[in-house]
């Protein structure tokens, strides 16, 4: 009997570990690299992020500042983040941290993401290029241009 009940444990251990997400190894990956953000207003132009697990740099596209911004990851997919003290921009806006984003799905060129915050109850879900693949092109506006 207690054989029995060992090989039940383990087969809905197996069952209940096959069944995670698919791409959390693909999350993985994402947590050292560099991306591209494209934003959706005129405002912002992009940025590019330089991320190495617990930090990240986010420099604007347009105007060349840069935000250091640590990481914390809560899951394989999901992770928050907070800024350091010596940001001016981040001090003044504080309410906006942590800023909570959720990887929703990984292809070979960008992943999808939900970006949210209490910060007038902010979420959307955006895109975000993965430059490591597309290297061979003069910069990451050229992933745009249409033809």
């Amino acid at each position: 009997m207690k054989i029995r009940i060992t090989y039940v444990f383990l087969f809905h251990l197996f069952i209940i570990s096959s069944c995670s997400h698919p791409h959390e190894k693909k999350c993985e990956e994402l947590k050292n690299g560099k991306f591209y953000y494209k934003g959706s207003d005129s405002v912002f132009v992009g940025a590019i992020i330089h991320r190495n697990d617990s930090f990240q740099t986010v420099i604007d596209e347009k105007t060349g500042d840069k935000q250091e911004q640590k990481v914390v990851w809560t899951d394989a997919c999901t992770y928050q983040l907070y800024p350091f003290a010596d940001n001016n921009w981040d001090s003044l806006h504080p309410d906006l941290y942590p800023i909570k984003v959720a990887i929703l799905d990984v292809t070979e060129k960008y992943y999808t993401v939900n970006v949210s915050s209490e910060y007038r109850k902010t979420d959307f879900k955006d895109t975000v290029w993965i430059l490591a693949l597309i290297d061979e092109l003069k910069s990451a506006n050229d992933i745009f241009k249409k033809k």
